[in-house]
């Protein structure tokens, strides 16, 4: 009985496809994927992370979702970028076929924000976007703008009356009065701890933006925030 043998060209791809299947099923593949998020939990779109000494990237979607598919490492490093955040690197172990990694970026753009106000009582906020061991060399005022700018409650130099104290958190705090002269805006400022601030600044142009001739007066760049006066302020 004879035996019949495969042509010798089909033997060689068969050989080859064998070899190839072994080999794909030999390598080290995982699927990192997850979502990133700012410090309030926000989904960041078009984060990009890159896998160190791999030549590989990828960017987040809307959602702040991302998926990158890693072969032949063990361990990699992960790095998260994103403009006005601070960039993150993660070293993970792959060694499964699937990796959640949910990852959280901090901002590095300086915000203020009024978080409680209490008529005759206080005004409450947080500065964000700052590193924490800097607080203490801010301290933060509050302006209220009638016919012109009169710093608020008090030109006092002293915490809680003239200016507000940051604590590790962001958190601040300034007693707020009323002077039967309702504010049409209010204004908080965020300068260094040792700089001099007028008790009130005049409208130079009663045409121009209100708040230019203050800006210029604190020199603080864009670190202030100025929103509608709350009734009875």
């Amino acid at each position: 009985m004879k035996t019949k043998h495969l042509p010798i060209s089909l033997t060689f791809i068969l050989f080859g496809l064998f070899a190839w299947m072994g080999s794909a099923a030999s390598q080290n593949v995982t699927t990192v994927s997850g979502r990133v998020t700012d410090a309030e939990g926000t989904p960041l779109s078009g984060v990009t992370i890159e896998v160190e000494k791999a030549d590989l990237s990828t960017n987040t979607r809307k959602d702040g979702s991302y998926k990158i598919i890693i072969a032949n490492l063990t361990e990699a490093r992960l790095k998260f970028t994103l403009k006005d955040y601070e960039p993150v690197t993660k070293s993970v172990k792959l060694i499964d076929k699937q990796m959640q990694l949910d990852m959280q970026l901090k901002s590095t753009v300086v915000k203020i924000q009024m978080t409680t106000f209490r008529s005759r009582a206080y005004i409450r906020g947080k500065v964000t976007g700052m590193p924490k061991e800097n607080f203490a060399m801010y301290k933060l005022v509050a302006y209220v703008l009638t016919d012109q700018w009169y710093i608020h409650p008090w030109a006092d130099n002293a915490p809680g009356k003239g200016f507000a104290l940051i604590d590790t958190l962001g958190n601040w705090e300034l007693q707020t009065v009323w002077r039967e002269f309702q504010a049409s805006q209010l204004a908080f400022i965020l300068v260094p701890l040792k700089q001099y601030v007028p008790p009130k600044v005049p409208l130079a142009d009663p045409y121009g933006p209100p708040e230019t001739p203050l800006l210029t007066a604190l020199k603080c760049g864009d670190r202030y925030l100025i929103i509608e006066a709350p009734q009875g302020i």
